[in-house]
């Protein structure tokens, strides 16, 4: 279905991450909303992105940045400071992906634990100082 594009499989993705939480069919509808969501789907997504599993955390974060725009900034901004160092790196390329690397700018300029990770991903899209 995520090959073949097609936005009707979104709602069996949607079916799925509201009814079925087995880890593997969550992960793989997150991936299908990456690839045929749209906007509608924006208020599922941001919720996930608070889910306990970190796995489901960094999948929707994904999603949200192919589906969303700048009114996730913020959502982004935060999971910065996800316990978990992986969703921190999703939030990130998040961030880059909307358009918005001033957060990852200032981060890089601190002391802050995640400084590094910032400036990694800087780096890769050749946006550091």
């Amino acid at each position: 279905l995520k090959q073949m594009s097609d936005p009707k499989a979104a709602e069996p993705a949607v079916r799925i991450l509201r009814r079925d939480h087995t880890l593997p069919l969550q992960t793989a509808a997150l991936r299908l909303l990456e690839a045929v969501g749209s906007r509608r789907h924006v208020p599922l997504l941001q919720a996930l992105c608070t889910a306990d599993n970190e796995v489901i955390r960094i999948r929707a974060l994904s999603a949200l940045a192919h589906v969303g725009d700048a009114s996730n900034v913020p959502l982004f901004e935060e999971a910065l400071g996800d316990p978990s160092r992986w969703v921190a790196r999703q939030a990130a390329f998040g961030l880059m992906r909307l358009g918005h690397p001033r957060a990852l700018r200032a981060l890089a300029d601190s002391d802050h634990p995640r400084a590094v990770l910032a400036y990694q991903v800087l780096t890769r899209h050749r946006l550091a100082a």
